[in-house]
């Protein structure tokens, strides 16, 4: 019988960030075989998945996988399941604590997904400022906005001298607090 057993993965998570998966397996894999790391939900079930990295081989490739910006902060664990034939893989085997939003320190605004002051990914920190963050906005190619949601922090420093723009479409639900 086929198995896959996915291997150890260091416990603290880094949304955004590029990672390898390992894992080992058993008998014979069909040409066109998809491995497929897959990331449970925030409690650790699998009843739920996130495909984050994918791999077409035979033979046990390592993937490279992301966690996506919109995970939430939770205990998740990863698995490897195959397409051909199906294997359901086990687990890596220990609980992977993905962090909470916010808290004190500095956010620095790095834009490389985009504009949205809401995507995790956008943030030096991989996950979002809060009433109790300090925030930095640098020049970058995309300039922060914030839009539809409010958004806290607690100082915001904006080098506006070098071009750095901060914008809040308050039409559209945005608005920013600052707390100190």
């Amino acid at each position: 019988a086929n198995t896959i057993s996915t291997g150890t993965i260091t416990p603290s998570l880094t949304r955004c960030t590029p990672f390898t998966v390992t894992y080992s397996i058993t008998g014979t894999y069909i040409a066109g075989n998809v491995f497929t790391a897959e990331l449970s939900d925030p409690t650790g079930s699998f009843s739920v998945t996130t495909t984050i990295g994918t791999v077409t081989a035979t033979v046990a490739t390592p993937i490279t996988a992301t966690i996506p910006g919109a995970a939430v902060a939770g205990t998740y664990r990863i698995r490897v399941v195959s397409s051909n034939p199906a294997v359901t893989g086990s687990d890596n085997g220990a609980n992977l604590t993905l962090p909470a939003d916010g808290g004190a320190g500095t956010w620095t605004w790095q834009g490389t997904a985009g504009t949205n002051w809401f995507d995790r990914c956008n943030w030096d920190m991989k996950t979002l400022p809060n009433t109790s963050s300090d925030v930095v906005i640098p020049v970058t190619g995309n300039n922060p906005v914030i839009s539809g949601a409010a958004a806290g922090c607690n100082t915001v420093t904006i080098n506006s001298s070098a071009g750095a723009i901060l914008n809040i479409n308050s039409s559209a639900g945005g608005s920013l607090t600052i707390t100190q």
